[in-house]
């Protein structure tokens, strides 16, 4: 019935939207990050890095081609279809992965990672299958038209 997922414009979504209606209920954003351990080290460091068809791996492609950021200098690459996975090889000091700051802000706040560049914005969005006309799903979906409205207020600075 529902879908929950991240959504960046440079990654198109293969859903029609007359079949499938999304709300925006939330935002993060992709950040670059590595050990606080790799804080002095100007060698080049592995790269830890999403399935390249992965969305992830789109977008954090699209962060690391974007003008303004340091690319980081890549040795090689370790690949990791869970977000979870990477960040625990970047705690432990093993490269640099682009994970959702959502995701890392404890331990960024805490000085276990350090950020690296600027970060990429991303959306949260809730799709539905507009074909599926139970209460329940309905219900659902009144409550995430809920949450987009107070998003877009945040978003805009509003209360």
């Amino acid at each position: 019935d529902f879908l929950l997922t991240f959504h960046h414009p440079s990654v198109g979504t293969l859903l029609d939207p007359g079949f499938f209606p999304h709300r925006v209920v939330g935002t993060d954003s992709l950040v670059a990050v590595r050990s606080a351990v790799l804080a002095e080290t100007d060698a080049g460091l592995p790269l830890l890095s999403h399935a390249r068809n992965s969305f992830l791996g789109r977008v954090a492609a699209v962060a690391q081609s974007r003008g303004g950021s340091d690319p980081p200098v890549t040795v090689h690459t370790n690949e990791n279809a869970m977000a979870e996975a990477l960040k625990v090889m970047a705690l432990e000091g093993h490269g640099l992965a682009w994970l959702p700051r959502s995701l890392v802000a404890r331990d960024l706040a805490e000085g276990r990672l350090l950020a690296s560049g600027e970060s990429l914005p991303l959306e949260i969005r809730l799709y539905r299958n507009a074909a599926h006309r139970r209460a329940a799903v309905a219900a659902v979906w009144q409550a995430a038209e809920a949450i987009a409205d107070q998003t877009m207020r945040n978003a805009n600075g509003g209360d």
